[in-house]
Protein backbone atom coordinates (compact mmCIF):
# COMPACT_ATOMS: atom_id res chain seq x y z
CA UNK A 1 0.00 0.00 0.00
CA UNK A 2 1.46 3.53 -1.11
CA UNK A 3 1.46 6.08 1.52
CA UNK A 4 -0.39 8.65 -0.26
CA UNK A 5 -3.33 5.92 -0.53
CA UNK A 6 -2.90 5.36 3.37
CA UNK A 7 -2.85 8.83 3.84
CA UNK A 8 -6.51 9.38 2.25
CA UNK A 9 -7.85 6.92 4.00
CA UNK A 10 -7.31 8.14 6.98
CA UNK A 11 -8.63 11.54 6.14
CA UNK A 12 -11.47 10.37 5.04
CA UNK A 13 -11.84 7.60 8.11
CA UNK A 14 -11.41 11.02 10.48
CA UNK A 15 -13.72 13.15 8.59
CA UNK A 16 -16.25 10.23 8.39
CA UNK A 17 -16.32 9.68 12.26
CA UNK A 18 -16.42 13.84 12.50
CA UNK A 19 -19.62 13.86 10.25
CA UNK A 20 -20.92 11.05 12.61
CA UNK A 21 -20.19 12.68 15.67
CA UNK A 22 -21.90 16.33 14.17
CA UNK A 23 -25.05 13.61 13.52
CA UNK A 24 -25.66 12.64 16.46
CA UNK A 25 -24.82 15.48 18.82
CA UNK A 26 -25.76 18.55 16.51
CA UNK A 27 -26.66 21.02 19.44
CA UNK A 28 -23.32 19.71 21.12
CA UNK A 29 -21.49 21.11 18.36
CA UNK A 30 -23.32 23.93 17.76
CA UNK A 31 -22.44 25.24 21.48
CA UNK A 32 -18.86 24.10 21.33
CA UNK A 33 -18.61 26.34 17.97
CA UNK A 34 -20.46 29.52 19.38
CA UNK A 35 -18.34 28.81 22.44
CA UNK A 36 -14.97 28.68 20.48
CA UNK A 37 -15.96 31.47 18.25
CA UNK A 38 -16.68 34.05 21.71
CA UNK A 39 -13.31 32.77 23.28
CA UNK A 40 -11.37 33.59 19.93
CA UNK A 41 -13.47 36.83 19.56
CA UNK A 42 -12.67 38.35 22.80
CA UNK A 43 -9.01 38.35 21.94
CA UNK A 44 -9.42 41.01 19.17
CA UNK A 45 -10.06 43.79 21.34
CA UNK A 46 -6.22 43.33 21.80
CA UNK A 47 -5.78 43.20 18.75
CA UNK A 48 -3.49 46.74 16.93
CA UNK A 49 -4.40 47.92 13.44
CA UNK A 50 -1.63 49.36 11.71
CA UNK A 51 -2.47 52.02 9.21
CA UNK A 52 0.66 53.79 8.93
CA UNK A 53 1.62 52.57 5.39
CA UNK A 54 5.77 52.53 5.79
CA UNK A 55 5.24 50.11 8.49
CA UNK A 56 2.78 48.17 6.42
CA UNK A 57 4.61 47.88 3.28
CA UNK A 58 8.30 48.81 3.48
CA UNK A 59 10.90 45.51 4.95
CA UNK A 60 12.58 46.97 8.22
CA UNK A 61 15.27 46.27 6.77
CA UNK A 62 14.99 48.85 3.66
CA UNK A 63 17.12 52.07 3.50
CA UNK A 64 13.72 53.97 3.24
CA UNK A 65 12.31 52.30 6.05
CA UNK A 66 15.59 53.76 8.28
CA UNK A 67 15.56 56.98 6.26
CA UNK A 68 11.80 57.65 7.94
CA UNK A 69 12.64 56.61 11.21
CA UNK A 70 15.59 58.60 11.21
CA UNK A 71 13.52 61.47 10.08
CA UNK A 72 10.57 61.35 12.39
CA UNK A 73 13.13 60.60 15.64
CA UNK A 74 14.59 64.25 14.40
CA UNK A 75 11.99 66.19 13.12
CA UNK A 76 8.01 65.19 14.07
CA UNK A 77 7.14 61.95 15.16
CA UNK A 78 4.72 59.94 13.38
CA UNK A 79 3.15 62.32 11.00
CA UNK A 80 2.86 60.73 7.77
CA UNK A 81 3.85 63.74 5.84
CA UNK A 82 5.55 66.52 7.91
CA UNK A 83 5.05 69.85 8.11
CA UNK A 84 7.06 72.55 9.65
CA UNK A 85 4.71 75.35 11.00
CA UNK A 86 6.35 78.80 12.55
CA UNK A 87 4.22 81.26 13.75
CA UNK A 88 5.84 85.13 14.27
CA UNK A 89 3.59 87.21 16.10
CA UNK A 90 4.64 90.82 17.30
CA UNK A 91 5.64 91.23 20.89
CA UNK A 92 3.88 94.56 20.91
CA UNK A 93 0.80 93.02 19.61
CA UNK A 94 0.95 95.11 16.18
CA UNK A 95 1.47 94.41 12.37
CA UNK A 96 4.19 91.85 11.88
CA UNK A 97 4.85 93.44 8.49
CA UNK A 98 7.71 95.80 10.31
CA UNK A 99 11.15 95.23 9.39
CA UNK A 100 12.15 94.67 12.79
CA UNK A 101 9.76 92.06 13.42
CA UNK A 102 10.50 90.54 9.60
CA UNK A 103 13.98 90.88 10.87
CA UNK A 104 13.85 88.33 14.15
CA UNK A 105 11.18 86.27 11.94
CA UNK A 106 14.37 85.90 9.34
CA UNK A 107 16.48 85.05 11.50
CA UNK A 108 14.13 82.32 13.60
CA UNK A 109 14.08 81.05 9.25
CA UNK A 110 17.37 80.62 8.98
CA UNK A 111 17.82 78.89 12.84
CA UNK A 112 15.54 76.09 11.42
CA UNK A 113 15.94 75.47 7.66
CA UNK A 114 19.79 76.88 7.55
CA UNK A 115 21.66 76.72 11.19
CA UNK A 116 19.96 73.89 12.13
CA UNK A 117 22.26 70.48 12.29
CA UNK A 118 20.97 67.12 14.26
CA UNK A 119 22.92 64.81 16.63
CA UNK A 120 23.85 62.81 13.62
CA UNK A 121 24.95 66.06 11.50
CA UNK A 122 21.72 66.38 9.28
CA UNK A 123 20.23 69.28 8.69
CA UNK A 124 16.95 70.44 7.23
CA UNK A 125 17.85 70.57 3.66
CA UNK A 126 18.54 66.63 4.03
CA UNK A 127 14.87 65.88 4.99
CA UNK A 128 12.91 68.86 3.26
CA UNK A 129 10.81 67.99 0.11
CA UNK A 130 12.70 68.95 -3.52
CA UNK A 131 11.70 68.69 -6.88
CA UNK A 132 14.58 66.81 -8.47
CA UNK A 133 15.68 66.62 -11.94
CA UNK A 134 14.60 62.86 -12.74
CA UNK A 135 11.12 63.94 -12.52
CA UNK A 136 11.33 67.38 -13.13
CA UNK A 137 13.76 68.77 -15.59
CA UNK A 138 15.69 70.27 -12.74
CA UNK A 139 16.35 70.37 -8.88
CA UNK A 140 15.16 72.52 -6.55
CA UNK A 141 16.13 73.95 -3.01
CA UNK A 142 13.36 73.14 -0.14
CA UNK A 143 10.27 73.67 -1.02
CA UNK A 144 8.49 76.58 1.64
CA UNK A 145 5.58 78.15 1.86
CA UNK A 146 5.76 81.76 3.88
CA UNK A 147 5.54 85.49 3.24
CA UNK A 148 9.45 85.78 3.92
CA UNK A 149 9.65 84.59 0.43
CA UNK A 150 8.68 87.97 -0.81
CA UNK A 151 11.71 89.13 0.88
CA UNK A 152 14.06 86.40 -1.06
CA UNK A 153 14.58 84.89 2.49
CA UNK A 154 16.98 87.43 3.12
CA UNK A 155 17.02 90.71 5.68
CA UNK A 156 18.62 92.64 3.07
CA UNK A 157 15.90 92.37 0.95
CA UNK A 158 13.36 93.64 3.60
CA UNK A 159 13.15 97.63 2.60
CA UNK A 160 13.69 100.07 5.42
CA UNK A 161 10.19 101.62 5.32
CA UNK A 162 6.95 99.45 6.50
CA UNK A 163 4.89 101.50 3.94
CA UNK A 164 7.76 99.87 1.44
CA UNK A 165 7.31 96.28 3.01
CA UNK A 166 3.39 96.31 2.84
CA UNK A 167 3.55 97.72 -0.76
CA UNK A 168 5.25 94.39 -1.32
CA UNK A 169 3.40 92.37 0.33
CA UNK A 170 0.35 93.97 -1.67
CA UNK A 171 1.98 93.26 -5.57
CA UNK A 172 2.93 89.74 -4.40
CA UNK A 173 -0.71 88.96 -2.57
CA UNK A 174 -2.03 90.38 -6.37
CA UNK A 175 0.17 87.54 -7.89
CA UNK A 176 -0.76 84.89 -5.72
CA UNK A 177 -2.83 84.90 -2.47
CA UNK A 178 -0.19 85.26 0.60
CA UNK A 179 -3.79 84.79 3.09
CA UNK A 180 -2.94 80.96 4.34
CA UNK A 181 0.45 82.83 5.48
CA UNK A 182 -0.65 85.54 7.37
CA UNK A 183 -3.33 85.67 10.20
CA UNK A 184 -5.35 88.55 11.64
CA UNK A 185 -5.03 90.97 7.82
CA UNK A 186 -6.64 94.00 8.00
CA UNK A 187 -7.80 95.38 4.37
CA UNK A 188 -8.84 98.89 3.18
CA UNK A 189 -11.66 99.58 1.68
CA UNK A 190 -10.04 98.50 -2.11
CA UNK A 191 -8.55 95.22 -1.01
CA UNK A 192 -5.28 96.16 -0.46
CA UNK A 193 -3.54 94.52 2.79
CA UNK A 194 -2.70 97.30 5.63
CA UNK A 195 -1.52 94.93 8.51
CA UNK A 196 -1.51 91.57 9.19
Amino acid sequence: MDFRKSMLDSMARGFGRLGETIERRPWLVIVLSALVAVLVGLGAGGIYLETEGVYLWIPTTSQTYKDFLTYNDEYQDGAKLNFLNLIVSAADGGSVLRKSVLEEAMDLHHNVTIDFTSKKGETFDDHCFKAVAAVNGVDSPCQANNFLQIFGYSVSGIPIADSAIVADVNAANAVSSIASALGGIAYDGSGQILSA
